[in-house]
């Protein structure tokens, strides 16, 4: 989510990874002349649009002074979690992961039939056609609606671009890998989408690689923490940031998809799976 610290999700249905948190993490890793690479563990169906664009111009800024970044992938990197991946200098998926669906959509709760039932009257007062059109007091008209669909549009344009330059793709194939399609990793590979198949262990061998790093150069393994701390742990691969978003079993089924909504409630458009898919 764009402006916010890394924390707990509503009830403590999920663990969000906020653009702030990430961004200063990102920062710290560019700035320290000790760190040669970055490992960027993404395990998330995505979220904020605004907030995935903040996230990839911190990882563009760590490779642009010349610290390769790897990222691997959890159970799902999709839409937002692919978005933030699209710039790394390597992606490493496991051939199970749930990744791609690059799209965004967009759209509001209208409450106002609710409210009046209940006899409810709301005021707005406001300047600018489209202020208010995302208010929950007032079904879009159509201009609003034609509106937000150039907006969503630009976004997912924007979305395709980033995957156009990050992996060295043409437009019209990431086109045809787009529109929210969802594919393994395995798939991925072959789509262009991921570099190689293997585990958080591969992905720190290949920063490894990436930062020219010798196989006889004694190196630590280094967490940012979300607190703005560090430690570290004795490793023969590179430094590695880790930045994860993991669901939790807090909240049955429903309400764990209603909270990520809850989450981006103040946002206008999303970089988020519409749909949970489960592996078996």
């Amino acid at each position: 989510m764009p402006g916010t610290s890394s924390g707990p999700g509503l009830l403590g249905g999920m663990q969000t990874a906020g653009s702030d948190t990430i961004v200063k993490q990102l920062h710290r890793a560019r700035k320290d002349d000790a760190i040669k690479a970055v490992i960027l563990r993404v395990d998330s169906p995505g979220g904020s649009a605004s907030a995935s664009e903040e996230i990839w111009r911190g990882i563009s800024q760590v490779i642009g002074e010349d610290k390769p970044v790897v990222v691997s992938m959890g159970s799902v990197a999709a839409s937002g979690g692919y978005y933030v991946s699209a710039p790394a200098t390597a992606i490493i998926a496991h051939p199970s992961t749930i990744t791609g669906s690059i799209g965004v959509y967009s759209g509001k709760f209208s409450a106002a039939e609710l409210f009046n039932r209940i006899g409810l009257n709301v005021e707005q007062y406001t300047r600018g056609r489209n202020a208010a059109m995302y208010s929950m007091a007032t079904p879009m008209d159509d201009h609003e609606f034609a509106t937000m669909d150039r907006m969503t549009e630009h976004t997912y344009t924007v979305f395709k671009s980033r995957v156009e330059q990050g992996r060295n793709l043409d437009p019209e194939d990431v086109e045809a890998i787009a529109q929210g399609r969802v594919w393994s990793g395995t798939a991925a590979v072959n789509n262009g989408l991921v570099d190689a198949l293997g585990g958080f262990n591969d992905a720190v061998q290949r920063a490894r690689l990436e930062a020219e790093i010798p196989p006889t150069a004694s190196v630590e393994l280094t967490y940012y923490l979300d607190n703005g701390d560090t430690f570290q742990a004795l490793s023969k691969a590179s430094l590695q940031q880790l930045i994860s978003n993991h669901s939790t079993p807090l909240l049955p089924p429903r309400l764990q998809v209603l909270s990520q909504y809850a989450l981006l409630s103040q946002e206008d458009i999303w970089a988020i799976m519409p749909y949970h898919l489960e592996v078996r």
